[in-house]
């Protein structure tokens, strides 16, 4: 479940990032001043920052503040995003680990991968459909006037 908590608040981060950096109205933002918001750390934003400028969805200056978004927010998919930070994540796995001698078990991991890959695709696609202008689109509905 460590895992699972882990990638989860990740991509939450980086959300959080990309949408303070998208309505910054170009305020210098550094990974301190980010990281505070959120009461995370700043190294884990620098890092999730460089993991983003790698995959070009945004630009960033070493040493500098600036860091500014290379794509539009409604042409950022939230599967972007989650791939970026989470590359290889999976939200359930199969336990392998199973006793070959008892019929039950051995025919368990295939049943359970087959559900747990089409459980994946769903949720891969809901990504897809959601872009960061919605997230942002949501808080500002969400705040009070």
């Amino acid at each position: 479940m460590e895992g699972f908590n882990i990638a989860n608040t990740k991509f939450s981060n980086a959300i959080y990032i990309l949408v303070a950096i998208a309505t910054s109205d170009n305020e210098q933002l550094s990974s301190q001043k980010i990281a505070a918001q959120f009461n995370g750390s700043a190294c884990v934003v620098r890092r999730i920052m460089s993991e983003l400028n790698k995959d070009e969805l945004i630009n960033t200056t070493r040493g500098s503040a600036k860091t500014t978004l290379l794509k539009d927010p409604k042409d950022m998919t939230l599967y972007q995003i989650f791939k970026t930070v989470t590359p290889d994540y999976k939200i359930l796995n199969v336990d392998e680990k199973v006793d070959q001698s008892c019929p039950l078990a051995r025919a368990m991991p295939e049943v359970l991968k087959t559900r747990y890959e089409d459980l994946q695709r769903t949720m891969e696609n809901q990504l897809k459909e959601q872009t960061l202008q919605d997230v942002i689109d949501d808080i500002k509905k969400a705040q009070p006037q």
